[in-house]
């Protein structure tokens, strides 16, 4: 439902899971994160909203990422935004 707004959104800018591991990981070593890296890899989820909960989950136990794969899996859509209640902005996909 729009309530008479529109608004034009890019498209989701996905980290390249290397990279992000290997950014936390320096992070880590120098002491600038508390905490181990934390990551979670999913395969196989395809519901958005299932996405969200686990991004939100995440983001809970003070995770670093969530990596999922290109193919036969779910991407980051208005659906698991909206799930994800604002954790999707702290929590790299």
């Amino acid at each position: 439902v729009h309530q008479g707004l529109v608004l034009q959104i890019p498209p989701y800018e996905y980290e390249d899971a290397y990279d992000l591991a290997e950014e936390t990981l320096a992070k880590w070593k120098k002491g600038h994160v508390s905490n181990a890296p934390i990551f979670v890899a999913l395969d196989g989820i395809t519901d958005p909203r299932n996405l969200g909960a686990i991004i939100r989950s995440v983001s809970a136990f003070s995770g670093h990422g969530v990596i999922v794969p290109e193919r036969r899996s779910v991407g980051v859509t208005a659906s698991a935004w909206k799930t994800s209640a604002g954790a999707a902005v702290r929590v790299p996909v």
